[in-house]
């Protein structure tokens, strides 16, 4: 058994090395990620952490970033404000849009980014947005020094905002059909890629490409997004977070643990390790047997019991009869005795013979019972505490 313990340790050291060592390669790994997340806190080419943070420093308390819908915003807001949205894709419920048009009514204004939106949202605002199909992703592009793209042509002092070329990558579709209350403010090789329009007293800005508010873009170039972001005269700012991406109904944490490949392979070798640990711990292991401790014998209790009756009664000669009774029927499966039909001189010697008890004590103490009990007078508790000892002395000397 010791050597099969031995042996045992041996695997799970091996396998916990070679987990350590898995571990440090895999994490060592310093290929970017270049997921769309657009998440505030990430600092991932494509999050958004540079965005929010460039905004508290320049707006301070007039900035904030909120998880409610519009229709909290407009309770918990009283002031003007300028609502900041950035999705992959915006799909607004029925009371979403119905409270962003009340708020445009009252003057506020909303800044809208998103590489798709939702046709209900489309209707509402008499627009349509259609995707450029042959669109490489951006990441996948290898960059020359010919390529021009947005981050470059912003560099030209002289390259204005409502005609500029996109990388491809970064542009998924385009405005078209737009409303008659709208005016383009960016375009892309002639197709409209954000456009602004008026609605009561408020207008909403409308831009084809989250991207442009990405850490990768406004760590490069930050001039469009700021073009995006002229003009902001409310009260408040407000990065509605809530709308950032679409929650996915598998979504789930192993999921996300597949999504990462040292999280992935430290998540299998756990894994084997934990069947390992069962497959040969069940070999040896044994269940514990619970100790079950022996039945009581209540018999000497209940004798006790009844004897001590009987005493506090006071009837000693019932008690006399009695303890008789229970010596004879002792002496007869101890020892075979049988008291019927047998001389009375010869059953005491057999008696005293068995008990190893002198002849005397025999002869007088069986004597005295049977005078008992022809005479129906009770007895002392003096005599029955003496005939009671001389009863034990046949116990005694078994």
């Amino acid at each position: 058994m010791k050597s099969y313990f031995l042996q045992n340790r041996v695997i799970y050291i091996i396998l916990l090395v070679g987990l350590v060592a898995l571990f440090s390669v895999t994490s060592n790994n310093k290929s970017t990620d270049w997921d769309l997340t657009l998440l505030p806190d990430d600092q991932k080419p494509f999050g958004t952490f540079l965005f929010d943070t460039l905004m508290k420093e320049d707006f301070k308390d007039k900035y904030t970033k909120s998880e409610e819908t519009f229709y909290q915003l407009k309770s918990s807001i009283s002031k003007s404000k300028t609502v900041i949205v950035i999705a992959d894709k915006l799909d607004l419920k029925p009371d979403d849009i119905h409270e962003m048009k009340e708020s445009l009514q009252q003057g506020d204004r909303f800044i809208v980014a998103a590489n798709n939106f939702s046709q209900a949202l489309c209707d509402s605002f008499n627009f349509a947005s259609e995707s450029f199909f042959r669109a490489k992703p951006f990441w996948e592009k290898k960059e020359s020094d010919n390529q021009k793209t947005l981050l470059s042509l912003l560099d030209q002092s002289n390259q204005k905002f409502d005609s500029v070329s996109v990388d491809e990558g970064l542009i998924k579709s385009f405005f078209h059909s737009l409303p008659s209350n709208s005016n383009v403010i960016m375009e892309n090789r002639g197709q409209t890629i954000a456009f602004r329009a008026q609605e009561g007293s408020g207008s909403v800005d409308f831009c084809s490409s989250p991207f442009l508010f990405t850490n990768y873009f406004i760590l490069e170039n930050s001039r469009a997004t700021n073009h995006l972001l002229s003009n902001i005269n409310t009260e408040k700012i407000v990065f509605a977070s809530k709308y950032l991406m679409l929650k996915r109904s598998d979504d789930s944490i192993f999921r996300n643990i597949y999504k990462n490949r040292a999280l992935k392979s430290i998540f299998i070798i756990l894994f084997v390790l934990f069947v390992l640990f069962f497959v040969f711990g069940a070999k040896r292991q044994q269940r514990v047997i619970p100790i079950i401790a022996p039945l009581r014998n209540s018999s000497l209790d209940f004798a006790k019991l009844t004897g001590r009756m009987y005493f506090l009664r006071g009837n000693h000669r019932d008690l006399c009869l009695k303890k008789a009774s229970y010596l004879k029927d002792y002496l007869t499966q101890s020892h075979f005795i049988q008291f019927a039909d047998q001389d009375t001189g010869h059953l005491y010697q057999v008696i005293a013979a068995k008990t190893n008890v002198e002849v005397q004590i025999v002869h007088k103490l069986f004597n005295r019972m049977e005078q008992i009990a022809k005479n129906k007078s009770n007895i002392t508790e003096e005599e029955l505490h003496h005939l009671i000892k001389m009863m034990d002395q046949f116990y005694k000397k078994q």
